[in-house]
């Protein structure tokens, strides 16, 4: 802080001189800008008849003619006879240029006074107060502040300071140690010259800043919500001088809002349609005070749900499968597409729910599943809200290879007759189709074909018959089938 030089002045000490000629002054100090009264008393005389004229060093400042005669100055001072052997001068406003120096009385041609010195320091102020340094008009909290309060004055000034209506201070240094919120107001420095007296007062106002007390507050949605939500996030701060600016970081959404206030509290609020992507990402409020020292982030985190992919419906091994022996048909969902929940699997055959849940279903097929149409469903908790559907995948069609299921019949129906024909016809379902068949009597081939035919028929053509199909496939070999008949004199006994 500068120092601010006061231009003291001083009373000098009066010269008396030994007599009856005396020049005196109505102060022991003289004060610039103030009336200053110089008397001249002779008292050898009870009465002045000589022209008497008061001098600074060689000027003249007054005079009173001779013979009581008119008194008066030409330099705006005013000369009064007080009695006969005494005469005032009277100085309206001293000034330390013009009316120093030494003083006389020079009474006729041969009389003198006493000098009279009027040198400095002469009282004088305070005119005005200076700050210094500069007030800076505000001051953050926790940080100094030093201000010194200066005048001019002679003697030395007594100092004061009050905040409001209360003093803090008799110095004339301010000195704010840690300032916190409740220092700020109108401080006013008090300069008085009690010699004088005379007093001027000079004041700043101090604003104080301070970020808020407390870290941001996140409120708004609630997690989880669904794909196409519109989700809505308020952060807010409360306190704070200046308020902190707020701003949102938050991946795959709009991050500008604007800053609403109500009385303590700023509110930052932004709104955006929630996206898968979003999902278990956090967003960020962050609150900017421009005089630093508040970094109170604060983070949340959202849970979005989503739909699953469409499913694709595979079997565990290639088609054709075989009956009778355990396969399986697989689920699946593309990659990074499980949705969220991660979403279960459903089964459907023939349009009809089975009841059964997993990506895997495993059974053993039997003649009755080949043709079956197969197809799985993915769901969650968002495809299971009202409006929503489950995504299906392509129907699967199974193709189950089976063994010939073998029927013999005869024209004959079951009677037999005795030296007439008798055919047998033999009839296979199979999968793969277009069996070959063979009969046998016994262990005895007697024909190929589907059709066995004995001319005339006689007692030892009597016996059991057997029909038995045959299907071929590359991938699982022969496949046989077959049934049986007791063929008698009377009758035809079917044996399967």
């Amino acid at each position: 802080m500068a120092t601010l030089l006061y231009g003291l002045v001083l009373v000098s000490t009066v010269e008396y001189i030994l007599g009856a000629h005396i020049l005196s002054m109505d102060r022991t100090i003289s004060v610039i800008g103030q009336p200053l009264i110089l008397t001249y008393n002779n008292n050898e005389t009870p009465n002045i008849t000589d022209t008497v004229r008061f001098m600074v060093n060689t000027s003249i400042e007054g005079v009173c003619l001779r013979n009581h005669g008119r008194c008066g100055s030409g330099k705006g001072n005013h000369v009064t006879r007080i009695s006969s052997n005494v005469i005032r001068l009277k100085i309206p406003s001293f000034n330390a240029t013009r009316h120093a120096g030494a003083w006389r009385v020079q009474e006729g041609y041969g009389v003198f006074s006493n000098y009279l010195n009027l040198t400095p320091p002469f009282a004088h102020g305070p005119d005005f107060v200076t700050f210094s340094p500069s007030p800076p008009g505000h001051a953050t909290e926790g940080g100094d502040l030093t201000v010194r309060c200066s005048a001019d004055c002679y003697p030395p000034c007594d100092y004061s300071w009050i905040l409001g209506t209360r003093q803090i201070s008799s110095s004339s240094l301010l000195t704010l140690i840690d300032i916190n919120r409740t220092q700020a107001g109108v401080y006013t420095c008090t300069v008085n010259n009690t010699f004088i007296p005379q007093s001027k007062g000079g004041q700043f106002s101090l604003t104080i800043f301070y970020p808020p007390s407390e870290a941001p507050v996140i409120s708004g949605t609630v997690f989880p919500v669904f794909e196409g939500d519109v989700i809505t996030l308020h952060c807010s701060t409360t306190g704070g001088n200046p308020k902190p600016n707020l701003t949102w970081s938050c991946p795959g959404g709009s991050t500008s809002c604007s800053d609403i206030d109500s009385g303590e509290t700023r509110t930052c609020t932004i709104p955006f349609t929630a996206n898968r992507s979003q999902n278990n990402v956090a967003c960020v409020c962050t609150p900017s005070w421009q005089y630093g020292g508040y970094s109170e982030s604060k983070s949340r985190k959202m849970v979005i749900y989503y739909p699953p992919g469409t499913p694709s419906l595979s079997p565990g091994s290639s088609h054709p499968w075989l009956e009778d022996r355990p396969d399986s048909l697989i689920c699946s969902l593309p990659s990074g597409d499980q949705g969220n929940p991660e979403a279960n699997f459903y089964w459907i055959r023939n349009d009809n729910d089975i009841n059964h849940t997993g990506f895997n279903y495993t059974f053993t097929p039997s003649k009755e599943d080949n043709g079956h149409e197969y197809t799985c469903t993915a769901g969650n908790l968002f495809t299971d809200r009202d409006g929503q559907s489950r995504p299906e995948s392509r129907p699967v069609q199974l193709i189950v290879y089976y063994s010939p299921r073998v029927t013999i019949s005869s024209d004959k129906h079951t009677r037999v007759e005795l030296g007439k024909l008798l055919i047998l016809r033999c009839s296979a379902d199979s999968n793969p189709a277009n069996p070959t068949f063979e009969w046998t009597r016994g262990t005895t081939h007697v024909a190929d074909g589907i059709m066995l035919q004995i001319a005339a028929f006689r007692d030892s053509d009597q016996g059991e018959y057997t029909c038995s199909a045959t299907t071929m496939s590359t991938r699982y070999g022969s496949r046989t089938g077959s049934a049986s008949v007791i063929v008698t004199g009377e009758r035809i006994f079917v044996i399967y």
